[in-house]
């Protein structure tokens, strides 16, 4: 909701969501939160250099393809990512 009203288009397809609910299934609400997150960061990285080499700055790129490997990582990772971050963070 919040990214479709800062880009004024859809910024989440059904497709997307559909897949957040399974990965809610495996992660909680956390692993949601946190794929959401690394796939927002994975996203970037790829999509910088690439707009960057094109010339463009409204290249759209599917979301999903992020956000699959960013679950992959917070199904098996996910726990120490957010203990580690609340560590360092001074929150835990």
């Amino acid at each position: 909701v919040i990214g479709s009203a800062i880009a004024k288009r859809e910024a989440m397809g059904r497709g997307d969501l559909k897949l957040m609910l399974m990965v809610g299934t495996f992660t909680s609400i956390s692993g949601v939160l946190l794929t959401v997150l690394l796939g927002a960061g994975i996203g970037t990285l790829v999509y910088l250099p690439v707009a960057m080499l094109r010339r463009e700055r409204n290249m759209e790129l599917p979301f999903g393809v992020f956000l699959a490997p960013a679950a992959l990582i917070a199904y098996l990772a996910g726990n120490q990512l957010i203990d580690w971050y609340l560590r360092i963070s001074g929150l835990a």
